[in-house]
């Protein structure tokens, strides 16, 4: 390299400083167009992460004259600092939704200065995408409330109205159909409280069966917290018009308060921290609506349970004999006094083998309760009867969650044996499946018997069961969520990211067992399921697409499973691929499915 060429070089490096200076100057000096924030580190990641956080703060001080409140936040802060309160929300506003600003290194590391700014311009811009996000969660809302959800509805009505009330003109927040949200989402949700009935059903010693209805009909879940005489219980979980109140030994009140959850503080931790910043930030008040009191009756211990009696369903897979089914009927009887009774090892020889050690690590899993019915249904699996669904209920000591409910469902083989013990479906995912009328009957019950089977292997983590049923090439995609203090990748909101990995089955199961060895209970909850039916050259392969919420002691999160399963043995269903997403892919715009793989 010649002589006049390294001067040229030196001449263009040391232009650079002075112009990228004077650039932020300019920027710095031209308050009319630009907000701007400036900061120091190490490094330029550091500097950055500063320089947003001043950028934030000099955006909240030149919005907050113009912003504006919903009325229930002024009438619960008094004499609050309202231009403190208005800084405060522009803040929820993070690396991950400012997506329309710029960088300026204005001194490298190490030791580097950055500057971040945005045009006047551009503020709009910011609502405009927390609008968006608001209008989606009173879609996913509207949507639940339809399906009985009220657990679903409840929550996204909720984190809608929070963020609401951190936009600039929150009262001129409008839906596609003109409602105006401010008062449009509160209304919603007084609505659904009020359509929200419990009673009481079997009392027995300290522990009270309820019956939860919505609009009429067995809520199909349904979260709720009640006062045991001492405080606030964790959440309790509902599902198909079940639940239960525990109270503590020696407390006979008449009546019990009980609040139906709508905050979900816990689940913004894991599905979207930019709720969960604003949920910390946003003056609140309790709804009174909300609230509900329980009249207990006398409390009664029964001696002998009725015993159930057979029901019978819109859909049939087979009818099975009548012998057949009071044998069923009578042995279910037994098996459910010997739980009440707390010796459940009192049925064992109703069980084969296998069976037997499903029942007693069911019987393990938390503190088990049967809660009141007094009918089953009983269908035909091949040549095995199978009866559905016993309530019962799963409490754990150490738990965010404190109670669930599951119907509990007995295979029977042909020698009137019960050889297998699950977690049924909800009622509407299991008519989904059985309205497959073009479908034979056997494959409709073995797609039923296999969501069931996996669902419970789950619970009763048998990471042996699991292992047995995924092929050995199998495509695994995990996803599990994840929050980070500093994010470049957009797509997932404010901090929040995505982590999906790909795993051969040996991994994916080591995994597995790992995870259940940390956790006190694990707990999967099918919402809705979509089962599409592979090509002629497929034979009996489905894809199924679920949406799936996942509970245990140190996690949990909401998402889209697909599974894609070879049912051409029924005895022996293989799992060929397994994804999860925590929402449709945006690019498709859809639930990963049979196209994709």
């Amino acid at each position: 390299m010649n002589r006049t060429s390294i001067t040229l070089i030196i001449m263009l490096l040391t232009s650079v400083v002075p112009l990228c200076a004077q650039s932020w100057d300019d920027i710095v000096s031209n308050r009319s167009v630009y907000i701007s924030g400036k900061g120091t580190g190490a490094t330029n990641e550091e500097a950055d992460k500063r320089a947003l956080a001043d950028l934030i703060s000099q955006i909240s001080m030149r919005v907050a004259d113009s912003t504006t409140i919903i009325d229930d936040e002024r009438n619960s802060n008094g004499s609050f600092d309202y231009q403190s309160y208005y800084r405060s929300k522009v803040k929820t506003f993070s690396e991950a939704t400012l997506t329309n600003t710029e960088r300026i290194i204005i001194k490298n590391e190490p030791d580097a200065i950055v500057g971040r700014y945005i045009k006047r311009s551009e503020i709009g811009r910011i609502y405009e995408g927390r609008r968006l996000k608001i209008l989606e969660y009173l879609r996913l809302a509207v949507k639940a409330e339809g399906e009985g959800k009220v657990d679903e509805a409840l929550k996204d009505y909720y984190w809608a109205y929070t963020l609401l009330k951190t936009m600039q003109y929150p009262n001129e927040v409008k839906d596609g159909d003109g409602h105006q949200l401010s008062t449009y989402i509160p209304a919603r949700m007084n609505a659904v409280f009020a359509d929200i009935k419990v009673n009481t059903g079997l009392v027995s010693g300290s522990d009270v069966d309820l019956h939860f209805t919505f609009r009429g009909q067995p809520v199909r879940s349904l979260d709720y917290t009640y006062f045991d005489g001492r405080d606030w219980t964790n959440i309790y979980s509902a599902r198909d018009g079940r639940g239960v109140l525990e109270l503590p030994s020696g407390y006979t009140p008449k009546v019990v308060k009980l609040k139906y959850e709508y905050v979900y503080r816990g689940q913004a931790k894991v599905l979207d921290s930019e709720v969960k910043e604003v949920l910390e930030t946003v003056q609140s008040r309790a709804l009174t609506s909300a609230y509900t009191e329980v009249h207990l009756t006398q409390r009664t211990t029964p001696e002998t349970p009725a015993t159930p009696r057979r029901a019978t369903t819109d859909v049939r897979l087979d009818a099975p004999s009548g012998k057949a089914v009071d044998h069923v009927t009578n042995t279910v009887g037994e098996i459910v006094k010997a739980i009440r009774a707390h010796r459940p090892a009192d049925a064992h020889h109703y069980f084969t083998r296998e069976g037997r050690g499903i029942f007693d690590t069911l019987m393990h899993n938390g503190s088990v309760r049967v809660l009141d019915f007094n009918k089953i249904t009983v269908t035909t699996y091949g040549d095995r009867l199978v009866a559905r669904s016993v309530p019962m209920s799963f409490s754990y000591k150490q738990a965010a969650r404190k109670s669930f409910v599951e119907n509990v469902v007995f295979t029977f083989n042909k020698e009137g044996k019960v050889e297998n013990v699950t977690f049924g479906l909800d009622e509407a995912a299991t008519a989904d499946i059985l309205n497959k009328g073009s479908w034979p009957p056997e494959a409709r019950a073995v797609l039923i018997s296999f969501l069931e089977n996996y669902k419970t292997a789950f619970a009763l983590k048998r990471a042996d069961y699991i292992e047995s049923i995924f092929d050995q090439h199998a495509v695994i995609i995990m996803g599990r969520i994840i929050i980070r203090a500093n994010v470049n990748d957009n797509r997932y909101g404010a901090n929040r990211y995505v982590e999906r990995t790909q795993l051969t089955k040996d991994q994916y199961i080591t995994r597995l067992k790992h995870t259940f060895t940390k956790n006190e209970y694990v707990n999967i909850r099918f919402g809705s399921n979509d089962v599409k039916k592979g090509g002629q050259h497929t034979g009996e392969t489905y894809g199924i697409q679920i949406k799936q919420d996942y509970y245990s002691t140190h996690y949990g999160d909401s998402g889209y499973l697909y599974l894609q399963v070879d049912l051409n043995d029924p005895d022996s269903p293989v799992i060929k691929v397994r994804t999860w997403q925590d929402k449709p892919d945006p690019e498709l715009n859809r639930v990963y499915g049979m196209e994709d793989f």
